[in-house]
This record gives C-alpha cells, sequence and structure tokens, in this order.
C-alpha cells in the first residue's frame, strides 16, 4: 500500500518511524536497480530498497517499508508491506 513519506511504522520495542527517516538510514549501495514491467514509453527502471519493520502479522509474515526511487527523476515513493517470510525485494517490487 502506497504511503506518505510521514507514515510511521513500528521500528523498535516502543518506537515508530517515519518511512522517510527509515529509508535515510539506508547507504547508497544497498538500492537495486529493476525493471517493474513493460511502459507505454519503454521499460519502467527504478531503484528499490526494503527496510524491515517490526509489526506483528499473523501467519509467520513479516513486514517492511519499501521504497521505489526514479531513476529519472529521483522522486521517491513508499510502500509499507507484508508477506511471508523469504518474500525478496524482486516479488515485492511487481
Amino acid at each position: 500500500m502506497a504511503n506518505r513519506c510521514d507514515h510511521e511504522v513500528p521500528s523498535g520495542l516502543h518506537t515508530t518511524t517515519s518511512v522517510q527517516e527509515l529509508n535515510g538510514r539506508i547507504w547508497a549501495g544497498v538500492w537495486q536497480r529493476m525493471s517493474c514491467g513493460a511502459g507505454a514509453h519503454g521499460p519502467r527502471v527504478y531503484d528499490w530498497v526494503s527496510t524491515p519493520i517490526r509489526a506483528q502479522f499473523p501467519h509467520g509474515r513479516r513486514g517492511w517499508a519499501l521504497a521505489r526511487r526514479s531513476v529519472s527523476t529521483g522522486e521517491v515513493a513508499y510502500y509499507v508491506c507484508f508477506g511471508p517470510r523469504g518474500t525478496t525485494i524482486v516479488l515485492s517490487g511487481r
């Protein structure tokens, strides 16, 4: 689900942090450049990064904050996701 940059997510035992602040803690080399499919003007290529969040989900699922950065403009979109343990960023971005 897409979120505003100031959306708060569980980040510690009793603390929350905005997804933008979590993203700010990511090293530059961690972003992964991937295509999320063909668009009307060619491949839709973005840089992606995910950060685990501390949230309780049923049935062994986990949560993370996913960020998608435009290669052309640098604009960042934020998403809060959950899924089965072992889900990769490649599956999350599609």
